[in-house]
Order: structure tokens, then sequence, then C-alpha cells
């Protein structure tokens, strides 16, 4: 897996997490959001790009102010390598990566695999919420997520060059007898 391009210090800006979490326990979110979730939506090269602005293992953004509705008509210059690129992070993509860990983290933290199989794990003083809340705060982050993809899928439609239209040629004539549906007088 390549680097997270986010941290815990990421997600108080768009969902209610303490940043008081250990690393150990939020960074395996964070990688498959990024892994199944976010990666499959980006090129090769787009993904290249933000890990080599991010880079260092921080999420640390430049400093810019971004419109996201606006952001592909006039991006703000930054020190990234293609200002573009550094709008749709900040705007599209950081947004989603965000809320797909936050997303995982609530399906199963405070649920271990333990000898006796999985159990969900208490300190006696604190009260695991129930399983219905838990689906309720699944659909409402599950509805944030879906917003998000579908800004970011547009933003990538503005982002990335047109490509050239398909020309099909003229489709040859079917000949009678040869495959299709035939009949039989019963």
């Amino acid at each position: 897996m390549s680097q997270l391009l986010i941290t815990k210090y990421d997600l108080p800006e768009f969902w209610p997490v303490s940043t008081n979490i250990s690393d150990e326990l939020v960074n395996p979110y964070i990688g498959k959001a990024q892994t199944f979730d976010v990666r499959p939506l980006l090129t090769a090269q787009e993904w290249a790009g933000l890990e080599r602005n991010l880079g260092n293992g921080t999420s640390e953004f430049p400093g810019i102010e971004v419109d996201p509705a606006e952001f592909l008509a006039a991006p703000p210059a930054t020190s990234w390598d293609e200002d573009k690129l550094a709008a749709l992070w900040a705007g599209f993509i950081r947004p989603l990566l965000a809320t797909e860990t936050f997303r995982r983290m609530i399906l199963w933290h405070g649920t271990h695999i333990t000898q006796n199989g999985v159990e969900t794990l208490s300190d006696g003083s604190n009260q695991p919420i129930s399983a219905a809340r838990r689906a309720e705060l699944k659909a409402d982050v599950e509805a944030e997520r879906n917003l998000y993809i579908g800004r970011l899928q547009a933003a990538l439609r503005a982002f990335r060059p047109a490509t050239a239209p398909t020309i099909c040629g003229a489709s040859a004539r079917r000949r009678p007898g040869r495959g299709g549906l035939k009949t039989f007088a019963v």
C-alpha cells in the first residue's frame, strides 16, 4: 500500500472524531478507505500526483481556500505542480477519503476478534452503541459519502481531458437463417 494521504487529524474537520484515538486504531481504516474506496476512482497519473505533492507521509495541505463548485474556473496558486489537482484534492478527494475512513471506523471500531470470536469489548466505564444506532450512523455517513462520490465524479469529468469520440462503421445486415429467433408452427 502506498503512503497514507490523510491522518487522524484530518477527520475532525468533517466528522466528530476525537484525535486522542491511537494511530494504530485509525490508520488501518484510512488505508482501506484509500485503497478500496478512493484509489479506484483515480488514474495512476492522478494518484501519483497526489502522493508526490502530499509527500513524506503528511497530509498538510499547502494553505489554500477552494470553492469546490468553481475550482476549475480559476484554481488558486499553490506549491503543487498542478493547481487543478490541488483544488481537486482539497474540494473533493480529501472530504471523500475522510468520509470513507469514518464510515469504516463506525462499522468496526470497538469490535475485536478474540479467541472466542468477534466481540464488542467494553471497559465498564462506557456503553457501546446499539446495533440500531450504529446502523443509523452508517446510513447517514453513506448518504454523505454518496454525495461526495457524485461530486468527485463530476469534477473528474471536468478535470480530465476530453476523450475522442468513438466512431462505429456501418453495421452488416443480417441474412435470414443465420441465427436469430426461429418460429415453428405447432
